[in-house]
């Protein structure tokens, strides 16, 4: 049971979404597998000339007709247009992660998500809810691969870095909190590439600080060097 503007167009989506075993209602999916496109007929019930009144008219048929007795009708919920209460079925979770998968997010859908989330405070609850389903959790060498390309072609803004630089002058951690990183790195494993790769930037470094104890610099110590004449 349903409303829309464009029927046509409305059946038409769900009958290709069926057909592609990626409908939402679990239920009605189902049968659609087991008894064929034959079983099912699409019928006008009622043509609503206020638009404004469709969601009203549809509630109404769906509470006539009880469509949302798995038995009698395919209908996840007694109200239109809200999903107060409703509780996706794991199956449908599923589909619905891999309908999404791999779809690129246009420069205008990502700046509204993140003008969406300035400002926002997430609760205590919340922020536990993140780090129990976080614990444990293992990326894949793909998605390892993945997250160090992104970080490697980001740049950060003169404004970005400095917030990052000031975020932790003066925190301290807890007893607790120290314990928990020493933990995590004595768990930790270094491989051999990694190793080389942090004694070569201490390396760098040593080099950078030889040559800022050096009288010469700039313009004099680049002249220098093309002479030849820095010992």
């Amino acid at each position: 049971m349903g409303s829309a503007v464009r029927v046509l167009s409305r059946w038409n989506q769900h009958r290709s979404l069926l057909n592609k075993g990626k409908h939402h209602s679990q239920h009605l999916q189902s049968s659609w597998g087991k008894h064929g496109q034959a079983a099912f007929e699409f019928l006008i019930l009622e043509l609503v000339p206020d638009v404004a009144m469709l969601i009203e008219r549809e509630n109404a048929h769906i509470a006539r007709l009880c469509a949302t007795d798995p038995n009698r009708g395919y209908n996840l919920r007694k109200d239109a247009g809200s999903q107060l209460g409703m509780r996706h079925s794991e199956g449908a979770k599923k589909k619905m992660s891999a309908a999404h998968k791999g779809r690129v997010k246009t420069p205008e859908h990502q700046a509204a998500i993140n003008a969406s989330l300035v400002g926002r405070v997430l609760s205590d609850e919340h922020r536990a809810k993140i780090a129990a389903n976080q614990t444990g959790r293992k990326a894949t060498e793909e998605t390892r691969k993945k997250m160090r390309e992104s970080q490697a072609a980001k740049v950060l803004s003169p404004e970005s870095h400095k917030k990052m630089v000031t975020a932790n002058v003066g925190r301290k951690f807890t007893e607790e909190h120290r314990q928990r990183i020493a933990d995590a790195n004595r768990r930790r494993v270094t491989s051999t590439e990694t190793k080389a790769k942090i004694s070569a930037a201490r390396k760098r470094t040593e080099e950078m600080k030889k040559q800022a104890k050096s009288p010469l610099m700039g313009y004099e110590l680049r002249s220098k060097l093309a002479e030849g004449g820095v010992a």
